[in-house]
């Protein structure tokens, strides 16, 4: 069972680009939302700031080189901390009424109300980032999604009843393991470690049960499948799976930097996921399938005769 479940996962990662390029539409999705919206946002700025001085001469390209001067000061060796500073309100808040009072000396006299015009300009920014956040969330769920069902069409193919009554099953034990793990957490911290232990061991066990009644109903004896060998065989299998997944992660960020590694490492966790998600059913399936290719022995009646 070991090596076959870690087998699926390096056949599996035939897939890799699947799950990628879905996840990178979203981001592109979300872009083509964001840098329009953040310039349209730029553009009424001006216009108001313009409108409220009286100054026809105010630039849209020098506020915009003063606010990516201001953006590219900023420490990009830490993507994640400087993304965090240029979509805080008061950054930009302050980083615009700088731009404008640089450019237009007379603004201060004008402050209250070019305040107001970046309030609303930083409004349309924000809405902006909402919707970048929320099509790059959605290009994240849908190549899990994808993975998850080109893995399931690879080692574990279903008829449909058995795709509802699968979700169903997950949904029950995932409610269940949850309460009962944070349950645990409350009446002692220290518990959480080994209940997560414990979890561990008892998903194996439902993965197999769940595995056993999707495919071997009736055909085999369900000590056969669900014992505590093959759970422990299971847990084992998936946490190598998840070591396999972790270090390709961590490879993915030191040979690259952040934002890079953050695309690369992203189809090794979906695949992991569902590997480890359908590695009990993979398991059953290839097991009937040796049983039927295994010739039953002769009854003792047949015998006798």
């Amino acid at each position: 069972m070991v090596w076959k479940g870690i087998c699926n996962y390096f056949i599996n990662l035939k897939h890799y680009f699947s799950p990628l390029g879905v996840f990178a539409l979203g981001i592109m999705l979300g872009i083509s939302v964001l840098i329009p919206g953040i310039l349209s946002s730029l553009q009424y700025l001006v216009a108001s700031v313009s409108q409220v001085t009286g100054n026809a001469n105010f630039d849209f390209n020098a506020l915009l080189d003063c606010f990516a001067e201001s953006v590219g000061r900023l420490d990009w060796e830490n993507p994640s901390e400087a993304l965090d500073v240029v979509f805080s309100t008061d950054w930009l808040s302050g980083t615009l009424n700088d731009c404008i009072h640089a450019l237009l000396p007379e603004a201060e006299q004008y402050a209250e109300q070019i305040t107001a015009a970046v309030t609303l300009s930083i409004a349309e920014i924000v809405a902006c980032v909402v919707v970048f956040l929320f099509l790059s969330s959605l290009g994240l769920l849908g190549g899990f999604l994808l993975a998850r069902f080109s893995v399931k069409r690879t080692i574990a193919q279903r008829v449909w009843w058995k795709n509802l009554l699968s979700a169903l099953f997950d949904i029950v034990f995932t409610a269940l393991t949850a309460a009962v793990f944070f349950w645990l957490g409350k009446l002692w911290t220290p518990s959480v470690f080994l209940s997560g232990i414990a979890l561990a061991l008892l998903y194996s066990a439902a993965a197999l049960l769940k595995a056993y009644i999707l495919y071997g109903w009736k055909k085999v004896h369900i000590r056969e499948v669900v014992n505590l060998k093959n759970t422990g065989l299971l847990m084992l299998t998936n946490f190598l799976v998840f070591l396999i997944s972790s270090v390709f992660v961590l490879l993915s960020f030191i040979l690259t930097n952040v934002i890079a590694g953050l695309f690369i490492c992203i189809p090794f966790v979906f695949i992991g996921l569902s590997v480890v998600l359908y590695n009990a059913e993979a398991y059953v399936k290839n097991f009937l399938e040796q049983q039927s290719r295994t010739p039953s022995a002769p009854s003792a009646e047949g015998a006798e005769k």
